[in-house]
């Protein structure tokens, strides 16, 4: 679910492959005024949102107890920033309001040395206010031979491949639920953001 990020003035489009029918909320209509969706005869919902002011707004689309939301940053805020990932040569690119939230611990554990991991990281959300921040993903950078020598077709996989450099690989995996009660809040919004950058290959930048 990434988040859109549009200036001031902008209208970002958000398209749903089901007909109409939806009940769409918007929790900051000061941010961004809510374009109600027609029908165009076709099997999807296209709405649209205009950009007001700078700040955050969430929408909300409802239908037979299916729930879809989405992020809308405005203005300042669409800063991307470059995020390094604990002593990996790989930093992340993403928006500004996601990298003030993220927090990386190396974690070399005997699976890894096992391995022969170079690299081992956990990248965590945090949550303001709490104390535990939440995992968002967990990366490794094994010797391409090692990788190729674990792969089992009967064992579930250590994650999902992202890159091949020299002779090692980027192997990222992420969590499988969301661990939020409100999945509408800003901060259940932002982790699926977050998490949903971590698990493409272009958000991950070789830097050595």
């Amino acid at each position: 679910m990434p988040a859109g990020q549009i200036s001031v003035g902008e209208i970002a489009v958000i398209s749903i492959d089901d007909p109409l029918n939806w009940k769409v909320r918007n929790n900051n209509p000061d941010v961004v005024e809510l374009i109600k969706a027609t029908d165009d005869g076709t099997m999807q919902t296209n709405f649209s949102v205009r950009a007001l002011k700078d700040g955050i707004a969430n929408i909300y689309a409802e239908k037979e107890g299916l729930g879809i939301s989405y992020t809308i940053v405005v203005g300042s805020e669409k800063e991307m920033v470059d995020v390094r990932i604990g002593d990996s040569p790989f930093q992340v690119s993403i928006p500004k309001f996601l990298a003030d939230r993220v927090e990386t611990s190396l974690f070399m554990d005997d699976l890894a040395k096992d391995l022969e991991a170079k690299h081992a990281v956990f990248i965590y959300y945090k949550v303001p206010n709490e104390a535990q921040p939440l995992f968002a993903s967990f990366l490794w950078v094994l010797p391409k031979s090692k990788w190729e020598e674990i792969q089992n077709p009967n064992e579930p996989p250590l994650g999902t491949l992202m890159r091949e450099f020299n002779e090692d690989v980027l192997v990222v995996a992420g969590p499988q639920d969301l661990p939020f009660v409100d999945r509408y809040s800003n901060d259940a919004n932002y982790y699926m953001t977050l998490t949903t950058l971590l698990s493409k290959d272009a958000t991950y930048i070789y830097t050595d």
